[in-house]
């Protein structure tokens, strides 16, 4: 952690009666809760000369362990997109139509529209049909505006 480090810290509290006040008692507490790597991590900030400071400490273990990457942002995303499976070992079963919904609720509202077609018994076809039925009345419409504009 450096100088610049404590700077971002002093940013994100934005009090620093309440970093003096709770610093100590939190870094105390981070250190009784956490084990290995996690602990090294947070003894680090005070051999780097933070002190005490538990707020540093809790900045270094989120910055060490919840890093801001491309790569841990797609793994974030394949989680949502790619949920995983429920266990069934209590024998708990999601129904085809739960999964729909939970899925559906993931999605933009756009590609929602499309489920919603699909799930009212519309074929693939007859949606793809419908879309570009109003893909073509929407550019008509737009296709008449500007020829009244142009008179």
């Amino acid at each position: 952690m450096t100088k610049i480090e404590m700077a971002i810290v002093r940013g994100i509290v934005k009090d620093d009666g309440l970093m003096k006040k709770y610093g100590a008692e939190m870094f105390s507490i981070l250190c009784e809760l956490t084990g290995g790597e996690a602990n090294s991590v947070v003894r680090g900030v005070n051999n780097k000369g933070m002190g005490h400071c538990g707020f540093c400490a809790f900045y270094a273990l989120n910055h060490r362990f919840n890093p801001k990457t491309p790569a841990r942002t797609l793994q974030f995303l394949h989680l949502v997109v790619n949920p995983p499976k429920v266990k069934t070992e209590f024998g708990e079963h999601l129904s085809e139509n739960m999964s729909t919904a939970i899925f559906t609720s993931m999605i933009p509202s756009d590609l929602q529209e499309m489920v919603f077609h699909l799930q009212h018994g519309d074929s693939t076809d007859v949606a793809r049909t419908t879309r570009l039925r109003e893909l073509e009345l929407a550019f008509e419409l737009q296709s008449n505006e500007i020829r009244a504009m142009h008179r």
